[in-house]
């Protein structure tokens, strides 16, 4: 969504058509060995988890990326100042921040599933937030990926943009309507050295996250402005009736 806003901005607006994914799912891990430092365990409120990040080392993939805006909000939402009250890094893809936890180079990782699920396995680290699960309020109905389109594409081919629409819903009904054991191969084509319980234990989390009929609410809009505007990705929101049409969905 920083791409919708950041459009905006330019005064080159784009239209949000469809919702893909309507929840935050950056995950968290901390290792073992700072959160025992921290007195923090995975079952830890929300709020004591976050006031820990002080005098840590905490890492995303890269500056500016969700994974580390994620970070930037727990520094607000705990009263602290990021790069002061803790360090904010980038630590690259999933492989080589793997290796830095486990070398012990950072205390806490930000990313995706199955990156984070595979720390907790081999780096020796525990769940720090387990946002693709739910849980935290602020990341619910969070418009987190979604269909974007020109506006003067979709004015000039309708059917084109609707048919676009309607394969990707076609998809995240098969995604929750096929059994997990059927949609096996096809996850251990995508991601190989991952075993098969993982696979089908994220699988299992992550369906809840794709929303059936595709509509971006206001709410979704609203979750996602603060959260860029307050981690400094973009100055300010748009109005929702610019920058968004469920027009171009399935009836």
């Amino acid at each position: 969504a920083n791409r919708l806003l950041t459009s905006y901005e330019q005064g080159k607006p784009l239209l949000a058509i469809m919702n893909l994914a309507n929840r935050n799912a950056i995950d968290c891990v901390i290792t073992k060995a700072a959160a025992e430092r921290a007195g923090i365990t995975s079952d830890s409120p929300l709020s004591d988890k976050l006031a820990a990040l002080k005098g840590l080392k905490t890492a995303g993939t890269r500056p500016g990326a969700f994974t580390s805006l994620v970070l930037v909000d727990y520094a607000h939402r705990a009263g602290l100042v990021p790069q002061e009250d803790l360090q904010i890094l980038g630590a690259g893809g999933g492989q080589s921040m793997i290796s830095a936890v486990q070398n012990g180079l950072i205390d806490v990782a930000c990313n995706t599933s199955p990156t984070t699920d595979m720390m907790v396995k081999q780096a020796n680290a525990i769940m720090f937030t387990h946002n693709s699960v739910g849980g935290d309020p602020d990341y619910e109905n969070f418009l987190f990926e979604l269909l974007y389109v020109r506006p003067d594409f979709a004015e000039a081919n309708p059917d084109l943009t609707k048919r676009v629409s309607r394969a990707l819903l076609a998809a995240i009904a098969d995604l929750h309507d096929t059994p997990t054991a059927d949609q096996l191969p096809l996850l251990r084509e995508r991601f190989s050295g991952v075993d098969d319980a993982m696979l089908s234990s994220i699988l299992d989390n992550l369906r809840g996250i794709f929303p059936r009929d595709g509509k971006v609410t206001e709410e979704s809009l609203d979750k996602v402005t603060k959260f860029l505007v307050g981690t400094g990705a973009v100055n300010v929101g748009a109005p929702y009736d610019k920058i968004v049409s469920n027009d171009y969905l399935p009836n």
